[in-house]
């Protein structure tokens, strides 16, 4: 797929291949069976959704954000 990302949101050029592959240390750091148990004990599907996502520093990580990389 061929992203176009300009300066300041334009989408008008710069032209990118887009790509997402799997991190194996990322998920093998974020991704462990207790991660797995965090999640699926949650009361609440709020409170499964904010552990699914994660929080917003790269140490906090979730499930969704755990496995993918983005390439170059």
């Amino acid at each position: 797929m061929v992203a176009r990302v300009g300066p300041q949101g334009s989408v008008s050029g710069d032209p990118r291949c887009l790509a997402r592959d799997l991190s194996p240390y990322f998920a093998g750091r974020y991704l462990g069976m207790n991660q797995t148990k965090l999640t699926l004990a949650q009361s609440d599907f709020g409170w499964f959704d904010r552990v699914v996502e994660g929080g917003p520093g790269f140490d906090a990580s979730g499930i969704h954000s755990g496995g993918q990389q983005e390439l170059p």
